[in-house]
């Protein structure tokens, strides 16, 4: 006779996924594939149809203790659209985050293609950005990450951290002085902790990025850097909006510099002269 069901090999093939998936499914009573006489699990329409709704929301990722409530019908209408939301919220902010990545990547290609990182100036928009400043009395995060992570434990290990080798903020005057008086942050990716006063608000709209090569030991170069972002800040029309300035640290980038140098931005916000 002739066989019309699949066999797990078959099937694995089918959704370009694993035999060990799809046993793990099974242990889970997700699907429960007929057994033939000799001892072979075969998959119809029925586990197919079962695994196109598993896959769909493991795509969503979605947590498999709520599929296999849904694929039981454990749950009402009103849960499941509940369910439904809180994956579609996170998958905007995963999309969020990618869209960041994928400027990064171009900007990066950018700069190797012009083989140079030297003050390379872009115009960007960003949202609402929230900052939490740390105290440096309380803790040396740069000589412990340990006593880093344990002072500000319920802010790293709450959805709205958002991990960055170096965050500083400093006034933009700073630039040409001998000494910056920065405050080192953590950024959060949401407003959602309780307010208190060491968070800093950066608001939505356009920011003047400048990006540059720091060599250590190089103590004029801030002060070089702000007489070109004046210059090209008037050539380009534009007025700084705020008194503060976001610098951050690039890793990605700083891979293909010299073991002395670092790339850093510094982020400034900006509008059109009227």
């Amino acid at each position: 006779m002739k066989r019309e069901k699949l066999m797990k090999n078959e099937l694995a093939k089918l959704f370009r996924t694993t035999k060990e998936t799809i046993r793990h499914y099974e242990d889970i009573n997700l699907i429960s594939p007929e057994v033939n006489n000799k001892n072979y699990k075969l998959y119809g329409i029925e586990e197919i149809n079962t695994l196109r709704q598993v896959f769909f929301l493991r795509d969503l990722e979605m947590p498999l203790d709520t599929i296999k409530s849904f694929i039981n019908e454990e749950i009402d209408k009103d849960t499941y659209i509940e369910s439904l939301d809180t994956q579609r919220i996170k998958l905007e902010k995963r999309i969020k985050q990618l869209e960041v990545n994928n400027t990064k990547i171009k900007h990066l290609i950018n700069l190797l293609e012009n083989d140079t990182f030297e003050d390379s100036f872009l115009i960007q928009l960003h949202e609402e950005r929230v900052f939490y400043v740390m105290d440096y009395d309380v803790t040396d995060v740069s000589a412990s990450p340990k006593v880093f992570y344990d002072q500000f434990k319920k802010i790293v290990e709450s959805e709205d951290y958002s991990e960055q080798d170096l965050i500083i903020i400093y006034p933009y005057d700073d630039l040409d002085k001998d000494e910056l008086q920065s405050r080192q942050c953590i950024m959060l990716k949401e407003s959602r902790l309780k307010k208190n006063p060491n968070w800093v608000v950066f608001p939505e709209g356009e920011y003047l990025s400048v990006y540059y090569v720091y060599k250590n030991g190089d103590t004029n170069k801030l002060e070089n850097l702000r007489t070109k972002i004046d210059a090209y800040m008037e050539a380009d029309n534009l007025v700084r909006v705020s008194d503060e300035v976001i610098e951050y640290e690039h890793p990605e980038f700083s891979m293909i510099c010299n073991d002395d140098e670092a790339v850093f931005e510094i982020q400034v916000q900006v509008r059109r002269k009227v």
